[in-house]
């Protein structure tokens, strides 16, 4: 294939192969995906509906919120002469190597798009102070951590009477506590690929997972529900993921990006009324700066 500067990206990979090997890579990388309720979104305008059972009057309430999904234009450029090295190098594999790549960029705006609605919403617990004379261990610490985590999982599925299956997002020195004190008691979903996302494992009935965006002093760990149709905590809806083309204006030359179009909510019974006043999501700080065995 001779590639030029009238070459489109169409020419060189079939646009939706590519599109369908980066959702399905999605799936299992992007964090949305992973704590959230997902729910497919068929058109712009999506209406969420979730179901509450309420034991103690013995009926089932049933409500509904209606919103837009959000177009996110994702950083990744691709230019005719970087598609043409990829084309040269990998053949056949272009799709393999273009979704991995994207997949990669996606997933990491997706992330930081989550911990930005967590930070904006979630209801802000208790902080943890370690105090070094107090402790004994290391295992002292993420003893804590975890009876904190677990707590506040079970608070929130108690008040919203929902299922105890629960996330825990954490900083990166949290998770590496967490994992190198916890291993013998970790387990594994079977259903979430290790290694190629951010998953920790789950201890008990928690998911646990890295921010790997966490970039200030103090750790931060955000908790909520996850669980299938729409009971848990957070709902997303991916819309449509599709390719668009700019010109350079140096060059005349095209350049292909991704629009990522989709929906994160709260639940819809979420009796939140502003700010971090979220009933289904709860963050909180732990301070581990003086405990110097870290």
């Amino acid at each position: 294939m001779e590639l030029n500067e009238q070459t489109s990206i169409a020419d060189i990979v079939s646009q939706e192969d590519l599109i369908q090997k980066l959702e399905r890579d999605l799936t299992v990388r992007a964090l949305p995906y992973l704590v959230a309720s997902v729910k497919k979104a068929h058109s712009p305008i999506v209406k969420i509906t979730s179901i509450k059972r309420d034991k103690a009057l013995d009926k089932v309430e049933v409500k509904s919120i209606t919103k837009e999904v959000v177009s996110r234009t994702v950083k990744s450029v691709y230019t005719i002469e970087a598609l043409e090295d990829l084309y040269y190098t990998y053949g056949e594999d272009l799709v393999e190597v273009l979704s991995m790549h994207l997949g990669e960029e996606v997933s990491e705006e997706m992330n930081t798009d989550l911990i930005t609605f967590l930070d904006a919403n979630a209801t802000l617990g208790d902080d943890i102070n370690f105090n070094p004379s107090d402790l004994k261990s290391t295992s002292d610490v993420i003893f804590n951590i975890k009876v904190k985590i677990n707590t506040e999982v079970m608070r929130i599925a108690q008040a919203n009477k929902r299922p105890l299956r629960g996330f825990a997002i954490v900083s990166p020195l949290i998770a590496s506590a967490i994992t190198v004190d916890g291993y013998d008691n970790i387990g594994f979903d079977k259903n979430k690929e290790i290694g190629d996302n951010q998953y920790l494992g789950t201890f008990g009935a928690i998911d646990y997972y890295v921010n790997y965006d966490h970039a200030v002093a103090i750790d931060k760990v955000y908790v909520g529900l996850v669980a299938g149709n729409t009971n848990g905590s957070l709902i997303y809806s991916p819309y449509t993921n599709m390719f668009f083309s700019t010109v350079e204006e140096s060059s005349g030359q095209p350049r292909y990006h991704i629009l990522n179009r989709s929906l994160l909510s709260l639940n819809p019974f979420d009796v939140g009324t502003g700010a971090n006043d979220s009933s289904f999501l709860t963050s909180f700080n732990i301070d581990l700066t003086a405990f110097t065995d870290y």
